[in-house]
């Protein structure tokens, strides 16, 4: 993610960069988007995890709340049509919110 975030502001296709993590391996990353290309990083976290360096290092920061995230993921299961006319049936970890 962090190399394609680097492609991207070189390539200027974006304004602002929305990072969901709270990985600090990110920061150089983040770092060098802003300095070098003049772009924002908005930092938004998963639940129950927080990367201070991370925060640090981007122009901003938000949270997202466990019931947010239950109500935006896709149905299970979620069930897909392929090109050939078969379906592909997608299942979330029992251990998943």
């Amino acid at each position: 993610m962090a190399l394609q975030m680097v492609l991207d502001a070189m390539h200027d296709n974006f304004d602002v960069a929305l990072v969901i993590s709270a990985d600090s391996d990110l920061v150089p990353a983040v770092e060098a988007v802003k300095a070098e290309f003049g772009k924002t990083v908005i930092v938004i976290h998963p639940p129950k995890r927080h990367g201070s360096a991370l925060i640090d290092a981007a122009d901003g920061d938000r949270f997202i709340s466990r019931s947010w995230l239950n109500q935006s993921q896709f149905a299970d299961p979620l069930v897909l049509p392929k090109r050939n006319g078969k379906e592909k049936t997608f299942r979330k970890p029992e251990n998943w919110i």
